[in-house]
């Protein structure tokens, strides 16, 4: 019997957003007989506030999995910040990972990658997995040194759309070897998951004849829901009936909260927080919306098109591969004034519903979870 190649997929923390259950996704499927898998997270505990999920029992059996330091002991914490960031990193390599693992794979930008390019491990084959797609856009010569210096430390880079990909290239280094792969997606337990029961504090219901929209991310300023809160002030000022029920939680939920009391909102929007399955918000709603200023490759917009429901989105990184142009979703200029006039034709024409909702299917299956996963297992 030919013997398991050992992956090491290296992350920051756990904190079960897009890329985690991306993550999740991936190692569940790579087969326990060619592969030995272990994910390891930096820290134990999210580093992002209001992130505190539990996600061990989402890993399949055969998928290990382990931290390198416990950060809620604020002790440790600081020991560790204090010797990586003044010690040998080849040294701190060697002494939290090692020499075991076939292949490393950073899979987030920032810390995980600057983990591996140090790795001590000379044998083993190292990728960098790239997800955000405005993550070189400013970049000065002198932080594109520092990209080249650490980027070229690996065999394969992978962006997660093609945009990330010559967003990389473009800012950094057109000569690397970089490649795109689509995230993985479980198309058929999201179509399942997506029919489970309501949860209690759902605000759409049968009766509710309002036109209902629904956001799921972190709340955090990338996500946009400063300005899709603005929207919701116009619409409302303009007599429009309609819903906003936004699933996450994160840094700015008091704020956001703040300023639905304070402009009245309370009634048309809200914060749902952090949910173990979204999925039913988003079969139930009646379009699902991307305000982000810039993302990599959606997951979640990937998941509304399998489940059926239409999307409106900003024109970020991997939109163009997501929604053609306009042809899957609705894809609005990155901007205020863009994303209002997107929702308000929605609001007021009510057979682009019904154009989008026959669209999405088609759209869904173009990610069928089999095909990008041989190919991404080409490349491990």
């Amino acid at each position: 019997m030919a013997r398991k190649k050992k992956l090491l997929f290296l992350i920051e923390s756990m904190m079960v957003g897009g890329a985690e259950r991306v993550l999740i996704s991936l190692v569940n499927n790579l087969s326990p007989f060619q592969y030995d898998v272990t994910v390891v997270s930096v820290f134990r505990k999210s580093v992002y506030e209001g992130y505190d999920c539990i996600f061990e029992d989402s890993l399949k059996s055969h998928v290990h999995y382990k931290y390198l330091i416990d950060n809620t002991n604020k002790y440790k914490y600081k020991l560790f910040n204090f010797l990586f960031n003044r010690l040998n990193k080849k040294i701190i390599h060697r002494l939290f990972v090692g020499s075991e693992y076939d292949t490393e794979i950073a899979w987030y930008e920032g810390l995980p990658t600057t983990f591996i390019a140090h790795s001590s491990n000379k044998r083993s084959r190292k990728l960098a997995w790239l997800h955000y797609g405005a993550g070189f856009r400013n970049v000065t010569d002198e932080e594109r040194l520092v990209f080249q210096k650490v980027y070229s430390q690996f065999d394969v880079i992978i962006g997660v759309s093609q945009g990330v990909v010559e967003n990389f290239k473009d800012k950094i280094d057109s000569k690397m070897n970089v490649v795109t792969c689509y995230n993985i997606v479980e198309d058929e337990s999201v179509r399942k998951r997506a029919l489970e029961k309501f949860a209690k504090d759902l605000s759409v219901n049968k009766e509710d004849s309002r036109v209902n929209f629904v956001c799921v991310g972190r709340l955090s300023e990338v996500k946009g829901y400063d300005r899709l809160l603005n929207i919701a002030v116009r619409l409302k000022s303009e007599g429009f009936r309609f819903r906003i029920d936004i699933v996450g939680d994160g840094l700015l939920r008091k704020e956001l909260q703040s300023y639905i009391n304070s402009n009245e909102l309370d009634d048309c929007v809200t914060l749902c927080g952090n949910k173990d399955n979204p999925y039913p918000y988003i079969k139930h709603a009646d379009w699902l919306v991307c305000a982000s200023y810039a993302e990599g490759f959606s997951s979640v917009i990937i998941e509304a098109l399998i489940i059926g429901t239409p999307v409106i989105s900003t024109d970020c990184s991997g939109t163009d591969e997501l929604l053609g142009n306009s042809e899957y979703g609705i894809r609005c200029e990155n901007s205020e004034n863009g994303l209002y006039e997107a929702m308000k034709s929605v609001l007021t024409d009510d057979s682009l519903y019904v154009k989008y909702k026959k669209k999405t299917a088609e759209g869904g299956r173009r990610f069928n979870k089999e095909r990008l996963l041989q190919e991404i297992e080409q490349i491990l």
